[in-house]
């Protein structure tokens, strides 16, 4: 039977870069809702090691939610289905009490955050279809939907599906109840020792991508005006290649995203670093093609450098989107609720370790005599 008195545990599953803000609406709108939403964003599928903890997971939830877009999601090479639907399949195995709420139309999901080969939409539609014939399936369309899908049917569902669920211990009053809840308590911190050592390593399969020294070469555009006595300023436009490691530009960010940011942010905090970077540092090679189009244009063979002003500095937008996609993908940052349209970012528990490693003053090694000086 329903028990007011209780709050029930849910795990959220769903795709994960392509549905990360409509899962955060799910998971905002369960906790007002007294449920304590767990999901694969703390525990990430990918390795076997990674699949038990969220097994032991899934078995300590009451309820099983999971959310359908236009992706069907990685898929684990030994079993042959995705890591979304092995979830959704355990579940049912261990019958727990499942609400599917799948995209209302799929023709209306940009192709960003769709499917995209013809293998990956067959086996979603499948998937679509498998769900479907289950029972108390929902449908929605945007963010503010799935809200309300799940904030008008949590009740009814819950009454229809009725679980253990936990208690305050103030509420309960048998000593069977008092051991019952030593028991969950347990099973909590065990639960959270493993979250804690999970948290700060890096997704699973992560060493396929770029990263930490790899190079990765984008295209800045300068902008500058050069003063000339007599004249209007001559405005210089120059396009060049630069070449930065990985660590090297989440450096530049990092520090940014200890905060939410937007992208505007974001990227002003990228171009001012690479414009520091290479156009003050003569050897990248930037500041002398800039310095050498002005001397072009001005037939001189001298520039001065105070006369060089209004620097700008830009990268193109493909650039910033791969960036962004590579520290996602390395699990360095996530994207967080919308406001007014604009997404905001902000970093992974193991994305602000990182960066922290990465700014932190390293030791200079020193040798016994040293040491041994010192103590004198």
């Amino acid at each position: 039977m329903f028990d007011e008195n209780k709050r029930y545990q849910v795990f959220v599953s769903s795709t994960y870069v392509d549905l990360a803000s409509e899962r955060q609406a799910v998971v905002s709108t369960l906790l007002r809702l007294n449920a304590f939403p767990s999901g694969m964003e703390l525990f990430p599928a990918g390795n076997e090691d990674a699949w038990k903890l969220i097994k032991g997971v899934i078995d300590e939830c009451d309820y099983y939610l999971l959310i359908i877009g236009g992706r069907y999601g990685d898929v684990d090479s030994g079993k042959g289905i995705s890591w979304t639907e092995r979830e959704y399949d355990y579940a049912r195995s261990k019958k727990k009490p499942v609400m599917a709420l799948l995209h209302r139309d799929e023709g209306l999901i940009p192709m960003s955050k769709g499917e995209p080969t013809d293998e990956g939409r067959v086996r979603l539609a499948a998937f679509r279809k498998k769900i479907k014939s289950r029972r108390h399936v929902r449908y929605w369309d945007s963010s503010s939907s799935l809200r309300a899908e799940v904030a008008e049917s949590w009740i009814s569902f819950l009454r229809a599906n009725p679980a253990v669920g936990w208690m305050r211990a103030d509420q309960q009053t048998s000593a069977e109840s008092f051991k019952e809840l030593a028991e969950l308590r347990k099973r909590v911190a065990e639960l959270e020792h493993q979250l804690a050592e999970a948290i700060v390593q890096p997704p699973p399969d992560t060493e396929q991508f770029e990263q930490g020294s790899d190079p990765f070469e984008l295209v800045v555009n300068v902008r500058c005006a050069y003063l000339r006595e007599g004249h209007e300023p001559l405005w210089i436009d120059v396009w060049h290649k630069v070449t930065v490691t990985w660590d090297c530009l989440f450096c530049f960010v990092g520090l940014s995203l200890l905060g939410e940011c937007d992208d505007t942010k974001l990227r002003a905090r990228l171009t001012d670093a690479l414009l520091h970077e290479y156009m003050v540092d003569e050897a990248s090679g930037l500041q002398r093609e800039v310095y050498a189009e002005i001397e072009k244009l001005t037939d001189s063979h001298h520039v001065v450098d105070d006369n060089v002003v209004e620097l700008e500095l830009d990268v193109r937008d493909g650039d910033f989107d791969t960036i962004l996609a590579q520290f996602m993908a390395l699990g360095y940052i996530r994207q967080s609720e919308r406001s007014h349209g604009t997404a905001l970012w902000s970093l992974t528990a193991y994305g602000r370790m990182r960066v922290v490693q990465l700014k932190a003053r390293r030791r200079a090694p020193r040798d016994a005599a040293d040491i041994r000086y010192e103590n004198v």
